[in-house]
């Protein structure tokens, strides 16, 4: 995802109506300028990233090309608090790209 506004601009043209009222965009470590992008139709109260994450097999790359994003949103009316979701873009390692 280039940036919040070509999610925003998606969101208008293909998926008017659907009511993803929530958009979410993230920095990632991509040499491309890909980010994380996120859709929801439920409020985001919440997010942690994992983009800093080492690999713990080579401590000198990242875990995650991009992020690993763990996301928040309310529960539903039939329960209290909220529930997350974790989200991955590929796990590719940078160097192999």
């Amino acid at each position: 995802m280039e940036s919040g506004r070509v999610l925003d601009r998606y969101v208008a043209d293909n998926l008017r109506g659907m009511r993803y009222d929530y958009t979410l965009v993230v920095p990632s470590h991509d040499p491309r300028s890909i980010d994380i992008g996120i859709l929801s139709r439920y409020p985001i109260i919440a997010v942690r990233t994992h983009k800093d994450e080492r690999d713990p097999t080579d401590p000198t790359e990242y875990l995650f090309s991009r992020d690993c994003l763990e996301v928040s949103r309310p529960c539903s009316t039939r329960c209290i608090g909220s529930t997350s979701a974790l989200t991955c873009g590929l796990m590719v390692r940078l160097s192999s790209m």
